[in-house]
């Protein structure tokens, strides 16, 4: 069974957005590392007086984060989207994802190789 993370993104109007960045990224990296396979998040708008991070920019910053994690919204409103703003958002974020993915990838690939030196040398 594969369980994923599906998160707000709003802060208060007393919390610093900053730091309510820092703390989502903790968050996502949490959720990864307890084996979490992905990480989906919503979309809101006129959200006032809430504020909320825009749902794209917001993957973009968090991929490095979530290696090796499914990542994309929830929920998205196309309907109030330039269609080929959305296309072209879209296609990054999975470009984005992919070389996340590789370098998870690799880095773990590397490891198992570094392992197996190590036991090779004891």
């Amino acid at each position: 069974m594969r369980i994923g993370m599906f998160t707000a993104m709003q802060w208060t109007p007393e919390e610093n957005p900053a730091e309510v960045l820092v703390a989502l990224r903790e968050q996502v990296r949490a959720a990864r590392e307890s084996g979490f396979s992905s990480l989906i998040i919503g979309q809101h708008l006129l959200i006032g007086p809430m504020g909320m991070f825009q749902t794209n920019p917001l993957l973009g910053h968090l991929v490095n984060e979530a290696k090796g994690m499914q990542i994309g919204p929830g929920v998205l409103l196309l309907s109030m989207m330039n269609p080929v703003l959305a296309a072209e958002e879209a296609a990054k974020q999975a470009a984005a994802e992919l070389e996340a993915q590789r370098e998870a990838e690799f880095e773990a690939e590397l490891q198992a190789e570094i392992d197996a030196e190590k036991k090779d040398a004891n």
